[in-house]
This record gives C-alpha cells, sequence and structure tokens, in this order.
C-alpha cells in the first residue's frame, strides 16, 4: 500500500520543519559590543560600545566619537581627517587590493628565508613527491621557484617609490627638446 498523504506530496497542509519554526524560547540578545579604541592616541582608554545591529546605527556612532574625541583634528582640517579615517578603515576590513595570498606559498617564502631548499619544501606540501617522474618533479620545482620570484618582484616593486611618467627623481619634469 502507498500513503498518499499531503505532508509526503509536498502539497498544502505540511507540517513545517523544525528549522523554519521561530523559537519562543530563544532570542538573540542585543548585547553590546565594547572595544577599546585608540588607546595610544589619548590619556586613557577610550570605550566604544556599539548597542545596535545594523551597520548604519554602527557606523553613526563610531562618526560621534571620532567628532568628540577628535574634535581638534576634524576643526583643523577636516577633509585630511576624514581622508585618513576612510584609509585606516579600508585597510582594516576585507576584501584588500590584489589576489588574496595563497598561505602554501606564504609558507614556503618563509621556508626559503630559513634556508630551507625548494625540493624539501616540495617533498613536504606534495605527497609522493619523490614518487613522481623526473618531468614532473621538475615541473612542480619549477612552478615554486617561479612563484616565489614573482612574490619577491612584487614586493620590491611595492616598497620602492614610484616616480610618475614624465618626472625625474628630484622632482622636476626632464627638459624639453626642441
Amino acid at each position: 500500500m502507498v500513503e498518499r498523504s499531503p505532508e509526503k506530496a509536498g502539497v498544502g497542509g505540511s507540517t513545517p520543519s523544525r528549522g523554519t519554526i521561530e523559537s519562543t524560547i530563544y532570542k538573540p540578545s542585543k548585547a553590546k559590543t565594547c572595544s577599546n579604541l585608540f588607546q595610544n592616541s589619548n590619556p586613557g582608554p577610550a570605550q566604544v560600545c556599539l548597542s545596535s545591529t545594523s551597520v548604519e546605527a554602527a557606523a553613526r556612532e563610531f562618526a560621534l566619537f571620532l567628532k568628540i574625541n577628535f574634535a581638534q583634528e576634524v576643526a583643523r582640517d577636516a577633509k585630511a581627517f576624514k581622508k585618513q579615517v576612510i584609509r585606516l578603515i579600508r585597510r582594516e576590513l576585507p576584501p584588500r587590493r590584489g589576489r588574496p595570498n595563497d598561505p602554501r606559498l606564504d609558507y614556503a617564502i618563509r621556508m626559503v628565508e630559513q634556508g630551507k631548499t625548494v625540493k624539501d619544501l616540495l617533498r613536504s606540501q606534495i605527497p609522493g613527491f619523490d614518487l613522481l617522474d623526473a618531468y614532473g618533479r621538475y615541473l612542480a620545482e619549477k612552478g615554486l621557484r617561479a612563484a616565489i620570484a614573482r612574490r619577491r618582484k612584487h614586493r620590491a616593486s611595492r616598497d620602492t617609490p614610484r616616480i610618475p611618467h614624465g618626472f625625474s627623481a628630484i622632482g622636476n619634469p626632464p627638459p624639453m627638446r626642441g
């Protein structure tokens, strides 16, 4: 015998699952989130408590905190202060500029800097590395060396100041040829 009830057919009248029933016992609390901010710039720790759950309300409370505790900086140069705050917030929140780093490559770079060989790293990161054929080992080693070189090159280019096109190192444009 086949049971043909509305619950089995997915047609109206079915009982909602436990996951869709709102609990009458458990209600998430609207607890305050407090943190000590700007400890180094103020005489005592300034505690900021964000009591609401919306991002807009939290941003308003944070802005009010900044206006009160940094009134002199705001009065001196409001535009520069706002620019600095936005830059600092962007630095602390994801996403970061560029592609996220691969933690395996970060680990490999640290180990190479400590003196480990690339082959030793590949043995620890690729199971059965020594069982690969010679060409497979060559490709793995070449790939890791290239990735390390790209990361080093990127770090070097990021750390050196860029000179705008058309300017010399001393800040003056090159002489016009005529």
